[in-house]
């Protein structure tokens, strides 16, 4: 059952896991920004995605085929908020369908989706992703939220971990998913980077990066 649905307006719903009944999550952002998260002190940029098998958008283009070992789709629709899923598709399975249940008809979104299990790692860490269409959008937007998805290995259970340099818009997600019932951390774990200005999620000033675990994401889906 698909848990994750687009209203009319500016919200967004998300039924909870608890008793099924919607949740509303706000997405008009205060210009007071309080402190939430803690700050977060990254290693160097170079110690990112060093198991990435491509560090940049081009070496990946360059060694695959579009429409047979990766996709890119994205809807420009002239809002100022955008969803993002940069490993999408066999990457990070879930995280796609979400983003584009999530922008529905009325909300701007880009995917890079890796067509298939037995491709290449298709992975560039957020903080080298450069894919052109979803830079712009990015760059044009006033709200970010990157949805990814924790590795099978590290996470057992559904889980939610918030980061990126919205503090306000990441306090009103916090709240209201733990409200209602989903199990929501601060920012997984340490050394990811989520803080970093060269994150995908903050490259258009700032952004929200939620990290949802696997058996959550199956959750979302009929298996």
């Amino acid at each position: 059952m698909a848990i994750v649905s687009q209203n009319e307006g500016v919200n967004i719903q998300v039924v909870s896991p608890v008793d099924e009944s919607p949740v509303t999550l706000d997405l008009l952002i205060s210009d007071k920004r309080p402190k939430f998260f803690s700050e977060i002190t990254l290693p160097p940029l170079s110690s990112h995605g060093l198991n990435d098998q491509y560090q940049c958008f081009r070496e990946l283009k360059n060694d695959n085929i579009l429409g047979k070992d990766y996709l890119i789709d994205y809807q420009d629709r002239g809002d100022d908020r955008l969803f993002i899923a940069p490993h999408g598709g066999f990457s990070e399975c879930g995280t796609s369908e979400l983003v584009r249940a999530l922008a529905g008809k009325k909300y701007s979104y880009a995917t890079l989706d890796r067509l298939s299990a037995c491709t290449n790692n298709l992975h560039i860490t957020a903080v080298r992703f450069d894919e052109p269409n979803c830079v712009r959008l990015v760059e044009k937007s006033r709200n970010t939220i990157a949805i990814h998805g924790t590795s099978p290995k590290r996470e057992q259970v559904p889980v939610i971990y918030l980061g990126g340099l919205d503090d306000a818009l990441s306090m009103c997600l916090f709240v209201t998913l733990k409200s209602a019932g989903f199990v929501v951390k601060d920012s997984y774990p340490r050394f990811l980077s989520d803080r970093s200005e060269m994150n995908i999620a903050n490259r258009g000033g700032r952004g929200v990066q939620i990290e949802l675990s696997r058996p959550l994401r199956n959750l979302f889906f009929k298996l």
